[in-house]
C-alpha cells in the first residue's frame, strides 16, 4: 500500500476512533434524560459527527506538520476534494446506518453503548469503501491525492 493511501486511512481511522468516543458518550448520557430510541439514535450520528470531525482534522494538521508544515491553503485544497463527497457519504450511508442499527438495536433491548459502536462499525466499513473508491476516481481523473 503506498504511503498516501496509509496516511489517508490512517486519518479516516482516527477520526472514526474519534466517533468512536463521542457517540457512545453523547448517546448514553441522552439515555439517562430521555427514554425514546429515536432521540437516542439521533444523538449517537450527532457525537459521532463531532467525534469524527475534530479527531479527522486533527490529524490531518498533525500530519501536514509534520511531513511539510501546516498550509491552509493545502488543507483548504484538500478539504475542497474531501468534504462534498464525505459529506455526502456521510448522510447516504454513515449516519443512515448508526441511526438505523442502532435504533434496530434499542427497540430490540440491547444496550445503548453496544447499539452505537455496532452501528458504528457497520456504518464506517461502509463509508471507507466509498471514501476509498472515490479517492481512486479522483486520482485517476485528476492527478489528486488527497
Amino acid at each position: 500500500m503506498e504511503e498516501s493511501t496509509y496516511r489517508f486511512n490512517k486519518e479516516l481511522v482516527l477520526g472514526e476512533i474519534g466517533a468512536w468516543i463521542f457517540a457512545p458518550l453523547v448517546a448514553f448520557i441522552t439515555s439517562r434524560l430521555a427514554d425514546s430510541t429515536t432521540v437516542i439514535s439521533i444523538s449517537a450520528v450527532i457525537g459521532s459527527i463531532l467525534g469524527g470531525v475534530i479527531f479527522w482534522l486533527s490529524t490531518r494538521i498533525y500530519h501536514y506538520k509534520q511531513r511539510e508544515g501546516f498550509k491552509p491553503s493545502r488543507l483548504a485544497s484538500d478539504i475542497m476534494y474531501f468534504t462534498p463527497i464525505a459529506f455526502l457519504l456521510a448522510l447516504s450511508v454513515y449516519n443512515p446506518t448508526v441511526y438505523s442499527v442502532s435504533h434496530y438495536l434499542l427497540n430490540r433491548g440491547d444496550r445503548v453503548v453496544f447499539s452505537v459502536i455496532a452501528s458504528q462499525l457497520i456504518g464506517f466499513s461502509l463509508f471507507l469503501i466509498g471514501i476509498n473508491t472515490y479517492r481512486m476516481i479522483l486520482h485517476r481523473v485528476s492527478r489528486k491525492r488527497l
